[in-house]
């Protein structure tokens, strides 16, 4: 049966697409507090244009879900729907969307962008992202993605005290449109999320206050400043300084700044080569590497290709999106 056939007689039949960059996660500043009043988590991120997330929505007869992860964007449909006391059903219609656990944030971002769409389908305006994000229950540890959706670029936070509210937002910078991104997702079995994620930061010791202190400094006063100068190398060694060191923080879970030795031998080896802005994207599997063209770019492909840890390696270049959620309509 077609999506079509299940549409509501003499209702609006055009659907309503909301799209999302994909986000990188370059670590955060802290963990979960333990004292009332302190801060818990804060970090800094970057949406990228290449994967993105786009979700369809139109009115229908019955509630139905098409495309990948469709099931977790109904879940999202429905508890927007049921929060804004609508009565109608609809068709959700997955468009487009980056694998999940790979460390690009799909979570938030199929998340706010079905919940969106839903309130357009609907006929009623979308708010802003800290909205979206308590609705379906994202946001609970980092704000990147959810900051991000609404605004694109390069987004910096610093947590929050009250757990029920988004992390205190603290600057955007947007990223310079020359640059570009290589993204390098090695094959792993370790992967953490879920359960094992809520386990794994009740098993890391706290941040000690010197390490927040060392990382607000390199995003504060050498990332963010470095891409609103198109300072490139500036850029680069802050953001592989920033991910080296909010990753050692969950050696005790990891074994080490990364997620795995593949992972951690492969970043020295793209160091070796000469490529610096690199890291992993929250817990893996993915690394990024920036470079300063797009010709640029396609030299660190070919170099990669070549070596032999990169063999079953899953490679894609894209750039920094500062725009954010786009509206579309089918």
């Amino acid at each position: 049966m077609n999506a079509g056939d299940d549409l509501l007689e003499g209702k609006p039949t055009k659907p309503v697409r909301v799209s999302s960059p994909s986000r990188l996660h370059f670590g955060l500043l802290r963990f979960r507090a333990d004292q009332p009043g302190e801060r818990s988590f804060g970090g800094l991120g970057m949406m990228i244009s290449d994967p993105q997330v786009s979700v369809e929505v139109e009115l229908s007869k019955k509630w139905l879900a098409k495309g990948p992860h469709a099931e977790r964007a109904l879940e999202y449909a429905q508890l927007t729907a049921t929060h804004l006391g609508f009565e109608d059903c609809f068709v959700i219609r997955v468009l487009d969307a980056p694998a999940q656990h790979v460390g690009l944030g799909l979570g938030t971002q199929l998340a706010l962008c079905t919940s969106a769409v839903v309130y357009r389908a609907g006929g009623v305006a979308d708010p802003a992202a800290d909205a979206l994000a308590k609705i379906t229950g994202r946001g609970n540890r980092s704000a990147v993605g959810a900051y991000g959706f609404e605004r694109g670029g390069l987004i910096f936070e610093n947590g929050f005290v009250d757990q029920n509210e988004l992390g205190e937002f603290v600057e955007r910078a947007e990223v310079p449109e020359d640059w570009r991104v290589v993204l390098i997702t090695l094959p792993t079995k370790k992967a953490i999320h879920g359960l094992a994620e809520q386990q794994a930061f009740e098993k890391v010791p706290r941040v000690a206050e010197a390490t927040t202190a060392r990382l607000w400094e390199l995003a504060a006063e050498q990332i963010l400043p470095a891409a609103k100068a198109s300072d490139f190398d500036m850029f680069s060694e802050g953001v592989y300084a920033y991910g080296r060191r909010a990753g050692e923080c969950f050696s005790d879970v990891q074994g080490g700044a990364y997620a795995t030795r593949e992972l951690a031998l492969a970043v020295e080896k793209l160091r070796s080569l000469g490529v610096k802005g690199v890291g992993q994207s929250s817990w893996g599997p993915t690394l990024f590497a920036f470079a300063e063209s797009a010709k640029a770019a396609g030299e660190v492909v070919e170099r990669i290709e070549a070596l032999p840890e990169f063999t079953d390696a899953a490679l894609r270049v894209t750039e920094a999106d500062n725009r954010g959620r786009k509206l579309g309509c089918g």
